[in-house]
């Protein structure tokens, strides 16, 4: 900017100081300024003058001790965190959320106090929480108590953030907080999310099919997410009707998690409702590895005598599972999660564990008896309340003990795998049971106990 000399630029006699040399620092050399003109006082400065400043950091063009000779950038962004002029604070959580140099501990605010801020200072906090904090145990806390917040600006705020950030254990709360989102910008956002993530989430892939079923205006967000990765392709193929044929007469991409089958294929069809839930307060499990191994073992079915249409519901909270129910009209009704004595854990509002009584569930089985055939807890201890259900349902399968996390993903790929080859239930799960014996030995094979009804 003329050299540095911006003094001589005719037109800018009568603007502050202050302004001419922060505007100049973010196009020109600071070695070309004279800087020992900038006096910021932030006790005292120009909002305009403090929000020039803060870009000037968040471009990550400022130069050391830019606001005081005393004090760092770093200590005057937070100070300006608690500025009286809410866009000033907005800007300096953004300066923090853009530098380089600056990390979490530069934030002037509390998360104590996030839902108490205004909405914009919201969404830039929690952006910066999702970008810059390292312990996933806060950034989660935050993550849930941000979907929440009533301004849709923040949320946006934090779908934004999420776009560029996946971690273990996150999908419990996205999935469940798109299902809840009634803003379809952010809705959008969450998409596209699902869609960069399902590499890595089985979950996500489940969701984004599901997206395409019930809400065919964000498959283009889906498609920008899964672009280059292997769920676009499987997107497109849903899209054309089921799958086009490649140059050898077979179909590409394929079922949600029931494998594709041949498209002349006249093979019946159940649909499998799994509901899931690993509340953040109990030890996580590893269900998403499950879904993915069951997804790609019914892929490898050849000329599968049954096609499963498996629907997994996740984060599954006390207050969906009715709905989940009567939306899938599922023949095979599977719970994986938690369980104790007479209970199973599905989770509230917060993710936490909220327990469901047998004598609760075993009479939400006598209302569904009439469609869902077969009853599957996947749970610890879940044989007491399958005694129960077996009442109602012709078979019920359950764990006499605690269950390994290998075990149930075992058992689940095994059991399915051999309904889709045309065995019946009971046969299913003696393949079940010896591939968790095959794998694991006699102990976690003996825990899984079944109940027909003749």
């Amino acid at each position: 900017m003329h050299g540095g000399q911006i003094d001589d630029i005719v037109g800018l006699e009568t603007v502050d100081p202050a302004i001419k040399l922060l505007s100049a620092l973010q196009v020109t050399d600071p070695a070309k300024l004279d800087l020992t003109k900038l006096r910021i006082k932030i006790d005292s400065a120009d909002a305009e003058v403090l929000k020039l400043a803060l870009i000037t950091v968040g471009l990550n063009r400022d130069v050391e001790n830019l606001f005081d000779p005393k004090h760092s950038n770093g200590a005057i962004v937070k100070a300006l965190a608690q500025h009286d002029d809410s866009i000033v604070s907005q800007y300096s959580v953004w300066a923090v959320l853009e530098n380089r140099k600056l990390s979490i501990n530069d934030l002037g605010i509390s998360f104590d106090k996030l839902e108490s801020l205004a909405p914009n200072i919201q969404s830039k906090l929690l952006h910066v929480v999702v970008d810059k904090e390292a312990d996933v145990r806060i950034k989660n806390d935050l993550v849930i108590r941000g979907t929440f917040l009533p301004a849709a600006d923040a949320r946006e705020g934090l779908a934004k953030g999420l776009l560029g950030c996946y971690y273990d254990g996150l999908e419990a709360t996205t999935i469940d907080w798109f299902g809840q989102e009634h803003e379809f910008r952010i809705k959008e956002l969450l998409a596209e999310h699902f869609g960069r993530f399902a590499d890595v989430c089985a979950p996500y892939e489940d969701e984004a099919f599901s997206i395409l079923d019930a809400e065919p205006k964000l498959a283009r967000r889906l498609r920008l997410g899964a672009e280059g990765k292997r769920l676009y392709g499987k997107i497109r193929a849903r899209e054309g009707d089921g799958g086009t044929l490649d140059l050898f007469k077979m179909p590409v991409g394929d079922a949600l998690l029931g494998g594709a089958p041949n498209l002349m294929s006249k093979a019946p069809s159940k649909s499998v409702l799994v509901l899931n839930a690993s509340p953040r307060d109990e030890t996580r499990l590893r269900l998403d590895e499950e879904a993915r191994d069951l997804s790609e073992e019914l892929q490898k079915v050849r000329d599968a005598k049954l096609v499963l249409n498996v629907v997994h519901h996740w984060a599954v909270r006390v207050d969906q599972i009715q709905t989940a129910i009567l939306n899938s009209k599922p023949v095979v009704l599977h719970f994986s999660g938690h369980g104790g004595r007479g209970v199973l854990c599905f989770e509230d509002r917060l993710g936490n564990a909220k327990e469901i009584t047998a004598n609760a569930f075993e009479e939400l089985c006598r209302l569904c008896a009439s469609s869902v055939e077969c009853v599957v807890l996947s749970a610890c201890y879940s044989d007491s309340i399958a005694s129960g259900v077996s009442k109602h349902i012709r078979v019920v399968v359950g764990c006499d003990g605690s269950i390994a996390d290998d075990a149930s993903i075992a058992f689940s790929r095994a059991f399915y795998r051999a309904l889709a080859n045309g065995l019946a239930f009971r046969e299913s799960f003696d393949w079940a049971v010896n591939e968790v014996r095959l794998n694991l030995g006699d102990a976690e094979a003996n825990k899984f106990s079944i109940k027909v009804r003749r």
